[in-house]
């Protein structure tokens, strides 16, 4: 067979030009010397390719074998453990153990009307103690609060009312120094009738009288209790001071701690001439001029407002400047000079050495011009050396 010999179909032994594959057939020829030594068929399926015959799609590569399937069963009760002993009922792995547990978020709660009122009641005995402390009132004053407000608003009015008709009328006056149950009929008689207290209730008229004699009392307390009412807004706006001084307070300590021990600044006559002059500010200046701007007086002027730390660092080194003018005015002519004779020295160790025909303004006999400050050194060393 083809098979046995060695031959297949639409391929030719190496060598051999007198095999044809377009109709299959094999012309005579002479045997071989040697017949092919047969071998075993490739394993697999044997490809054979035609001409005008597409190639055959590459076999699918073998899956590897499937992993044995873990235990689920036994997973799920030990995370059901874990989570009972943890307490973290919000993980699904041992992973997620190692993470912080995310807090439940705690949805606010409403104030009850009592909570209010013991929120008031507290606000209100700070305040009281604050303004007793510092002296706006005494107690005398809140003893008189106290008994006036426990009176009814009728009965203040009635004093009031009383005040006023002996102040305007002497006859009553008089009398009330000879009798002053009298004196007190006829006041109650009249205040009753301007406020039309014995008409009957709901009529226009005794609506008209109640709320007048309401206002009246109003008025008396805030008039005659005015310290003790404003307590709660004086001490209102003393805790508002107070967190405007703390403000205040961090903006300076930051702006200051931000400022450089060292302060650098430019001197010079003109651009050319400029030299950078630098001055340490000692710990003991920075804390001067630190408490400086912590003082009341200054908190008044940058604090009851939003401070600004660009003006809040503008002052401090005006400051360091002011309580410093001297030191510094002596470290930046020290600085300034060193500067200016390295620069002249630099300037001499740089002239090149030309030709006499080079054209340089040592050559053509002319000095370079000089600086406005070169100048005024070199004049003050003649000053120097003619005394």
């Amino acid at each position: 067979m083809m098979r046995e010999q060695g031959l297949v179909p639409g391929e030719a032994p190496e060598g051999d030009a007198n095999l044809s594959v377009a109709n299959n057939s094999i012309p005579p020829a002479e045997a071989p010397e040697e017949a092919p030594i047969a071998q075993d068929p490739p394993s697999g399926p044997t490809v054979i390719n035609l001409p005008g015959t597409p190639a055959p799609a590459e076999p699918p590569a073998a899956e590897p074998p499937a992993t044995p399937p873990a235990d689920a069963e036994a997973d799920a009760k030990f995370m059901e453990e874990l989570r009972r002993r943890t307490g973290r009922t919000d993980i699904a792995s041992l992973d997620e153990l190692l993470k912080p547990a995310t807090p439940a978020p705690v949805a606010p709660v409403d104030k009850t009307e009592e909570d209010k009122v013991k929120e008031r009641e507290q606000f209100r005995n700070e305040a009281f103690r604050h303004s007793l402390e510092v002296g706006n009132i005494n107690m005398a004053q809140v003893e008189a609060f106290n008994r006036d407000h426990a009176r009814k608003p009728e009965e203040l009015a009635q004093a009031v009312f009383n005040n006023t008709q002996l102040s305007i009328d002497p006859t009553l006056a008089k009398l009330m120094a000879e009798d002053p149950d009298a004196a007190n009929q006829e006041l109650r008689e009249r205040f009753e009738d301007a406020f039309f207290l014995n008409e009957e209730g709901g009529t226009w008229k005794s609506q008209d009288g109640i709320s007048r004699i309401n206002a009246i009392a109003d008025e008396y307390m805030k008039t005659s209790h005015a310290a003790v009412l404003g307590v709660e807004d004086e001490f209102n706006g003393e805790m508002s001071m107070r967190q405007k001084a703390k403000d205040y307070h961090n903006i300076v300590s930051s702006t200051v701690s931000s400022i450089p021990e060292k302060l650098s600044f430019m001197v010079g006559e003109s651009k050319d001439d400029q030299v950078e002059v630098s001055y340490v500010i000692p710990q003991e200046i920075r804390d001067s001029a630190r408490n400086h701007l912590l003082s009341p007086a200054v908190f008044k002027m940058f604090g009851t407002g939003e401070a600004d730390p660009a003006v809040i660092k503008q002052a401090f080194i005006q400051e360091i400047q002011r309580d410093q003018l001297g030191k510094i005015i002596s470290e930046t002519a020290r600085s300034y000079h060193a500067a200016r004779q390295e620069q002249i020295a630099q300037g001499r160790r740089n002239v090149p050495v030309s030709s006499p025909n080079s054209g340089s303004p040592l050559a053509s006999g002319n000095e370079p011009p000089k600086s406005l400050a070169l100048r005024q050194l070199e004049e003050a060393r003649m000053r120097d050396s003619k005394n």
